[in-house]
């Protein structure tokens, strides 16, 4: 046989066994092999199905690869097809043009421990476990040389379960397909390139392209989310924080550069993330929020520097609900948990270039007062300029909102944390007061009906202890309305409150250049317990210990205008009650400072009921008047009337028709009170009596009248004068005191006050003095009497009463002679008619002969004493029987209390004929009196006596 057919014989035979190993022996011992390996070094049941190799063209196909159970593997492949390259014999390195996995499956598990379940898959080597540990190299040794040209994963599927937290993560990453081009195992200057894609639950779409380096491990390229849901990965969210997300999607794209050469290094930049249609629930607890979108663009992370930087974040629609609680912390505080370990590095440095919070809405409520209070702020929008958590330069922001229904609150300026500083420019409109309801009623019983704040101020802060805050501009309150609750009445409005001016300085001082008062309105009200509508309103407090008190802050109010104000009082303590009230209230008070001993200077004028002027002037310090005041006040044309309730209280009395006009005039000079309170009463008339236990127990009527003039006028001056610093001195008790006593001087000595209104002080005109047995006034009498009449002809709602006297005493004798005189008369003129004489029209007028005495002085004793004188003076001679006949008539006669009330009458009608005749007083303010004959002690037995009333 020729040498060369036995060589071809011998190739043939060779290259027949060479493919009987290449395609039949060697895959069927390789996958006896790898199924043997499979089942001994692997903890689940594993198994290859098929396998085949082309030993020609070196392309390796196996299929229907299983690791686990059946029904739910751990790893599946339907097929792995791979193409090794010859010159991997020369190259040293396992060469392959490409290799291509077939609808992958993974089955990735995290168990509550932590372990994993692909780390279990693998039996550990108990020879490994014994043999001696081997030696660490100096060097790290180099792994395998593998290269791999294209390696491709089509249709595979991730499944992952992730079941340590309390909520466990479970995703399933289907289609997941990825690319490797020029994979190496060895450092390489063209490191492979990656390209993955997978389909996240619910639609999401993972993109991931870059470069892969394994020696070291490195990586560079882009990676890509889109329209991925929050849901099945919230719960790692949910085992850190309480919170349960409703909805949510994510998109993100970032360029990252990863190095693990010496240290692991991490740096994403041109980086993307926004979130869309998110909403989130405290999990058993109120806070909530949700918002439209959240898009951050140009973000850049360096994790070994540690710095995040934003060029743009954007957001918008955010609607947030949360609660303060009773300690003052946010409840979104505590679903954060505190670490108090110590940081393992540096800070964090945050760097937002530019930051658009818009359309935003805020829902808190306060439970730091009793009854919480519910803010509700809407259109929110935040911005923020060139931020950064660890700069010295102050970042720019602008903040702008609405409060409730209508208040625009915009804040708008600079800020700089390190160290903390800010200048801000603030404007406020329309914004409700009604809101600060809750933060008022702990301390005053006050109810906000109505009321809105306005606004322009600068404010500027720095860091500092104290913090230092600084406000100025100007303010508006506006359209106040304050509700007294206590009593469910008006306490307090105005229509505007301009505040121009502002200097604030916390815990210094407090400037304000001027403060105009339009339309404000008042009420005080005295309750029936006597206690003020005042007084209540403020709310007992728990006494604190301050062992440090800040020093007072200064205040400086250049200027107070009012215009057009109003005021109600009423006194419910008197039965009826009482109620007046002022208006146009006009006026102004000066500069104010607690810095300088100058007093304010004051003018107000307004109206009280409409009709009566009152004015107001002089100089005070407000904050602290009993110091240093010196103030006058002016009421005019009052009516009485509305005084009515005191009058019947304190006087017993109603009035019926009057008016006042009160000029009051207080001077403090260092705690020294100096006040005169001039009353002029005009037309007074005092109406019913009124049933009052604090009434004074004088004739009031009467003291009206010995006060009221001519013209119907009352003037008193009061004068008080005392020292404030004693607690024992009150104003109001002594002017009353120094009323009371003039009033009881007038009417305990009334003759002596009229006296005093003629210039006669010295004269004693409540007694008009006759002479013994005489009824016809002296000269001294008919002057008191003009001083008298002078006197109540300046008061004409007096009346005199006059009480005629006359005692046997002190009249008896002068009477009796004068009686037997007009005896005589009578006598002679009787005898005269019978013998037919002329005789006058009356006997007074006749003259008596001493020779007819005699005779008639017999017939006398006979009818005054009815009986005949005694025989025994029979003997007596003429001179002595007539005398002793006269003595004996006038003894009867001095007796005679006939005569004697005679005389008295006599006299009080020459008084009251004196008055009305001769001083023209009116007839019908004389009233006569019962006469007396029995004198009191103390007064003259022969004085008519005087007495006083009101008409």
């Amino acid at each position: 046989m020729p040498r060369i057919v036995k060589a071809s014989l011998v190739l043939l035979a060779l290259l027949a066994l060479y493919s009987l190993l290449g395609f039949v022996v060697g895959p069927r011992l390789a996958l006896h092999y790898l199924n043997q390996t499979l089942a001994e070094r692997l903890t689940q049941p594993a198994h290859l199905q098929a396998l085949s190799f082309n030993p020609f063209t070196l392309e390796l196909r196996a299929q229907g690869l299983l690791i686990g159970p059946a029904e739910q593997p751990t790893v599946a492949a339907e097929g792995l097809y791979a193409n090794l390259q010859l010159d991997s014999l020369w190259r040293r390195t396992l060469h392959l043009t490409d290799v291509r996995l077939d609808q992958p499956r993974v089955d990735l598990r995290i168990a509550k421990g932590g372990a994993v379940n692909l780390a279990g898959l693998w039996r550990s080597d108990p020879a490994a476990a014994t043999a001696a540990p081997t030696p660490t190299p100096e060097q790290p040794s180099q792994p395998f040389p593998v290269h791999i040209e294209r390696i491709a994963l089509v249709g595979g599927q991730l499944h992952y379960l992730d079941a340590q937290g309390a909520q466990p993560v479970e995703v399933t990453f289907t289609p997941l397909d990825a690319q490797l081009q020029d994979f190496r195992t060895r450092s390489s200057e063209t490191p492979g390139q990656l390209a993955l894609t997978a389909t996240t639950p619910q639609g999401g779409q993972l993109t991931w392209k870059g470069s892969l380096d394994l020696a070291p491990l490195r990586s560079e390229g882009d990676l890509t989310l889109q329209d991925v849901s929050l849901a099945p990965w919230w719960p790692y969210v949910r085992n850190q924080l309480p919170l349960a997300l409703a909805k949510g999607r994510l998109e993100a794209s970032t360029h990252y550069r990863l190095d693990l050469t010496k240290t692991l290094q991490l740096q994403l930049s041109q980086g993307r993330l926004a979130l869309d249609d998110v909403a989130v629930q405290a999990v058993g607890a109120e806070p909530k929020a949700s918002f439209k979108q959240f898009a951050a663009e140009g973000l850049a992370l360096d994790l070994q520097k540690r710095e995040v930087s934003i060029a743009r974040l954007r957001g918008n629609g955010l609607d947030a609900w949360g609660n303060r609680e009773k300690d003052g912390s946010l409840d979104w505080q505590k679903l954060f948990p505190r670490s108090d370990a110590p940081s393992s590095g540096p800070a964090w440095r945050v760097q937002l270039k530019d930051v658009q919070l818009s359309d935003n809405q805020l829902h808190l409520v306060d439970r730091v007062p009793p009854d919480p209070a519910s803010l509700y702020f809407s259109g929110l929008d935040l911005a923020l300029k060139d931020f950064d958590s660890q700069g010295d330069k102050p970042f720019g922001l602008d903040l702008k909102t609405t409060l409730g229904d209508r208040g625009r609150i915009t804040v708008a300026g600079q800020l700089a944390l390190a160290p903390l500083q800010g200048n801000f420019a603030v404007s406020i409109d329309e914004l409700n007061l009604r809101q600060a309801q809750p933060y008022l009623s702990p301390y005053l019983r006050l109810e906000i009906r109505g009321g809105q704040l306005a606004g322009r101020l600068k404010v500027a802060l720095a860091a500092g202890d104290p913090l230092d805050l600084r406000v100025s501009g100007n303010a508006q309150i506006t359209q106040v309305h304050l509700l007294d609750t206590l009593h469910q009445q008006d306490f307090m409005r105005w229509q505007l409150l301009d505040l121009q001016g502002i200097a604030f300085d916390l815990g210094k001082r407090l400037v304000i250049d001027q403060i105009d008062l339009e339309k404000p309105y008042g009420t005080l009200v005295i309750n029936q317990d006597l206690s003020n509508n005042f007084s209540a309103l403020l709310v007992p407090q728990p006494k604190t210990d301050s062992k440090d008190p800040a020093p007072p802050m200064q205040i400086r109010i250049g200027g107070v205008n009012i215009k057009d104000g109003s005021a109600d009082f009423a006194d419910n303590s008197l039965k009826p009650g009482f109620a007046t009230n002022i208006q146009s209230l006009e006026g102004g008070i000066g500069t104010l400072d607690t810095a300088a001993s100058k007093p304010a200077d004051i003018h107000l004028s307004g109206k009280v009921d409409r009709f009566a002027p009152v004015e107001i002037k002089g100089r005070l310090d407000p904050l602290d008047p009993w110091q240093q005041l010196d103030v006058t006040a002016y009421f005019r044309q009052v009516e009485l009337t509305t005084l009515s309730p005191y009058t019947g209280k304190f006087a017993g009395y109603a009035v019926r028709k009057g008016r006042l006009d009160l000029d009051l005039q207080y001077r403090i000079d260092d705690g020294k009170l100096q006040a005169q309170n001039h009353v002029v009463l005009d037309q007074l008339e005092l109406g019913d009596r009124v049933d009052s236990k604090d009434a004074v127990d004088l004739p009031v009527r009467l003291a009206v009248a010995l006060l009221k003039d001519s013209h119907g006028r009352i003037d008193l001056r009061l004068p008080v004068a005392g020292n404030l610093d004693d607690p024992n001195f009150s104003v109001m008790p002594v002017v009353w005191q120094t009323l009371r006593n003039l009033l009881s001087r007038a009417v305990q000595a009334p003759f002596r006050m009229l006296a005093g209104l003629v210039g006669g002080h010295e004269a004693n005109l409540d007694a008009i003095d006759f002479a013994p047995g005489s009824s016809s006034l002296s000269a001294q009498a008919r002057s008191d009497l003009d001083k008298l009449a002078a006197a109540l002809r300046q008061r004409p709602q007096l009346t005199v009463e006059v009480e005629g006297h006359a005692s046997a005493a002190s009249d008896g004798r002068a009477l009796a002679a004068s009686q037997l005189e007009k005896d005589f008369q009578t006598q002679y003129f009787n005898l005269l008619q019978r013998r037919g004489d002329k005789v006058p029209a009356d006997p007074s007028q006749l003259q008596v002969p001493a020779d007819m005495r005699a005779p008639l002085l017999e017939g006398l004793y006979r009818l005054r004493l009815q009986a005949q004188p005694p025989q025994e003076w029979d003997s007596l001679d003429d001179a002595t029987r007539t005398a002793r006949l006269r003595q004996a008539v006038l003894e009867a006669w001095s007796g005679n209390d006939g005569l004697l009330r005679s005389l008295a009458q006599q006299r009080a009608s020459a008084i009251k004929t004196y008055l009305v005749d001769t001083a023209k007083l009116d007839a019908q303010r004389v009233y006569l009196l019962d006469v007396s004959t029995q004198p009191k002690s103390g007064e003259s037995p022969t004085a008519a006596q005087l007495q006083l009333g009101a008409l």
